[in-house]
């Protein structure tokens, strides 16, 4: 099945929250059937991870925690990742490194546990964002069927929106003493 002309999926970090992210960018496909792809590819995904061979399950274990250690390929991304903790006022500076020991730890069926209730559970959080680029009018895009729990928001109402909404708030730490070398 053809989705759209751009489907992607990626892990992401907002705001020091972990998330994970399906775009697809389709003139064609209404919300709700986005939705219900998205929700059959990633069972289908969950179902391929629980039946692989634990030689492979560690394997792809092995290559994800060398991803996320891998080193920054140049100034602008060791900057990016740097600027990161700053402006999250979390400075968190070893935060691969963390993360590659929580991911060493995982047993596959603790990671497939874990996706299904974070990705499929009925106490999922998901932010699913249709915009519609002139090619609705508001009164069509209103009438488009939508996933359950979703909630047509037009671009005027959005403040009203935003105000109702749960915030979780991060955790703020004291930036660390630096120590110069030498001194």
């Amino acid at each position: 099945e053809t989705l759209g002309y751009s489907v992607s999926c990626s892990a992401r970090r907002t705001n020091g929250i972990m998330g994970f992210t399906v775009c697809v960018t389709t003139a064609s496909a209404t919300p709700l059937h986005v939705d219900r792809r998205v929700a059959a590819f990633l069972r289908k995904f969950l179902r391929s991870v629980g039946r692989m061979g634990r030689a492979s399950f560690s394997a792809n274990l092995a290559a994800a925690v060398a991803n996320t250690l891998r080193d920054d390929h140049n100034l602008a991304e060791e900057v990016q990742r740097v600027a990161g903790e700053i402006a999250s006022r979390q400075y968190v500076w070893d935060r691969a490194e963390q993360q590659a020991a929580a991911m060493r730890g995982i047993e596959q069926s603790e990671f497939c546990g874990w996706a299904k209730r974070t990705l499929l559970g009925e106490g999922r959080r998901a932010l699913c964002v249709h915009a519609h680029e002139g090619s609705l009018t508001p009164e069509q895009a209103a009438s488009q069927p939508v996933p359950n729990g979703a909630v047509n928001v037009p671009h005027e109402g959005a403040g009203q929106f935003r105000a109702k909404l749960q915030v979780y708030r991060q955790v703020e730490r004291a930036m660390p003493a630096v120590q110069v070398q030498g001194q």
